[in-house]
């Protein structure tokens, strides 16, 4: 996930106005002089949806399924992640439980759609958007269009989406902009 810390840590609106020509500085280069000036000071507080961390890990329980961070803990026992206020804060932990997660939700796609799926030309932008919104919404997405290019509309129809939209749309201009 070469791409995923700054598209999390940036700002959508400072994206946004930077892409469209309104913002003169990077708000990606903006998040590395955060992180190189703070070190494992920066961004240790939790935003509005309980996202805590370098890589905006959460862990809520729903439906007495684990959160995210226990989720890979329980999944991942020899990374040996610390419980979740300790591990998601700590810089290399967060980044560690990040690529397990990529693996988790990669292994997932690998049962719903077997190994076609690693030739497919979206793979990383499937495991970058189910980190933000969760495998699960990402295989339905991609199981209600016929074609792989439509994924993205069925993923916003599926609701509780926009921020995946937003955190794709900085992957692109990150991927097309290197």
């Amino acid at each position: 996930p070469k791409n995923h810390v700054l598209v999390e840590l940036t700002d959508p609106q400072e994206f946004y106005s930077y892409k469209s020509g309104g913002l003169k500085f990077s708000p990606f280069d903006r998040v590395k002089v955060l992180l190189a000036g703070n070190g494992e000071e920066a961004f240790p507080a939790v935003n509005y949806a309980g996202a805590v961390g370098l890589t905006q890990f959460t862990n809520k329980w729903v439906k007495r399924k684990p959160g995210t961070w226990d989720t890979v803990r329980g999944a991942y026992p020899a990374a040996q992640l610390s419980e979740f206020k300790i591990g998601a804060t700590n810089h290399t932990e967060s980044i560690k439980a990040a690529i397990l997660l990529y693996d988790f939700n990669l292994n997932k796609l690998l049962r719903a759609f077997g190994s076609k799926i690693l030739d497919d030309k979206n793979l990383e932008l499937y495991l970058y958007a189910a980190h933000n919104c969760g495998i699960d919404r990402v295989i339905k997405a991609i199981k209600l269009t016929k074609s792989n290019q439509n994924w993205r509309i069925a993923l916003r129809k599926l609701g509780k989406t926009n921020e995946t939209i937003i955190f794709l749309d900085k992957i692109d201009y990150l991927i097309e902009n290197p």
